[in-house]
Formats: C-alpha cells, structure tokens, sequence
C-alpha cells in the first residue's frame, strides 16, 4: 500500500468502517496500538500493523483471535 493509498483510506476507515465490523486491536502494556482487524459476517474485512510491526507475529496474533473467537472463516 503506498502513502497516497493511506490518505484516501483514512477518514472513510475512521468514519464509515470502524462502525460496521467488530474490531479487535493489538497493543502493549502503554496502549501503543500495533494493529488492528475487523471482522464483518464472517470475513475479515480489514487487517492493519504498523510498518515498525510487520513481521514480528501481530498479524498472525489478530487471525487467529478473528478465527478463533470471532468466527471469520474467509
């Protein structure tokens, strides 16, 4: 996704998305978020890590909560 993608998709994820699918987010002891997925209807509809978080597992750790307790199955 490239810079420009971001700018578009920002204030229609903040103000349109975020209230239509159950959202789950990763953050630490502080509450720096690292991530976030939502979950609509069984899909996940969006699955968000911080650049600086890529790699290190957190997008792994939300599929599976999505899966395993929010029943996204696609």
């Amino acid at each position: 996704m490239q810079e420009e993608d971001i700018v578009i998709l920002k204030p229609l994820i903040l103000e349109q998305y975020f209230g239509s699918v159950e959202l789950i987010c990763a953050k630490n002891e502080d509450g720096r978020i690292f991530g976030f997925c939502g979950v609509l209807n069984g899909n996940i509809e969006m699955l968000f890590i911080s650049p600086e978080s890529r790699g290190s597992g957190v997008g792994t750790f939300l599929t599976r909560y999505a899966v395993e307790n929010l029943g996204a199955t696609k």
